[in-house]
């Protein structure tokens, strides 16, 4: 999953869980930069709040770009 494209965007994720989080993507952590091995994704779900919600790639089921 090519992470990369969603920063800077507003998205939708649903992880494995089947929870839906809304927000904007805000960091995305390659693999080899990344303990473990796992590229991850941060996601601001209240502009400017600060606060972000981090996923790891196999915790990702789907992620969309909304407007």
């Amino acid at each position: 999953m090519n992470l990369s494209q969603y920063l800077g965007k507003r998205i939708r994720l649903v992880d494995v869980d089947g929870e839906i989080t809304d927000g904007e993507c805000v960091c995305v952590i390659p693999a080899q930069d990344n303990v473990p091995e796992i590229a991850s994704i941060d996601i601001q779900t209240k502009p400017g709040s600060g606060y972000t919600i981090g996923f790891n790639e196999d915790e990702i089921k789907s992620i969309e770009v909304i407007e």
